[in-house]
């Protein structure tokens, strides 16, 4: 089961979103130290699509609030509520960048 997603973006650094402190470019390596990765890679993408995701999600958020926990958490509990689409989540950070 997942609980959390990220976009890497390139020297040993991943970009996300947490409830303690929002949208973050941040080391790879203390995530690691204390947590399982399940990593997948996108293929035959060329350089400049990769600088292009990496800058995307650098962004994204701008503008943007992140991670309203009262909307993630009604959606989970209430059948046919979804979080606010005008909040940013960690699996809708990674889905809009590479979509």
């Amino acid at each position: 089961m997942f609980v959390h997603a990220a976009v890497y973006v390139g020297d040993d650094s991943i970009v996300d979103i947490t409830l303690a402190h929002g949208l973050t470019k941040r080391s790879i390596w203390p995530y690691c130290q204390s947590n399982r990765l399940a990593l997948r890679r996108l293929p035959n993408l060329t350089p400049h699509e990769r600088f292009r995701i990496a800058d995307e999600a650098e962004v994204l958020a701008r503008g943007r609030q992140s991670y309203a926990w009262w909307s993630l958490m009604l959606s989970k509990l209430v059948p046919g509520t979804v979080p606010d689409p005008q909040n940013l989540y960690c699996s809708t950070l990674v889905g809009e960048v590479v979509d």
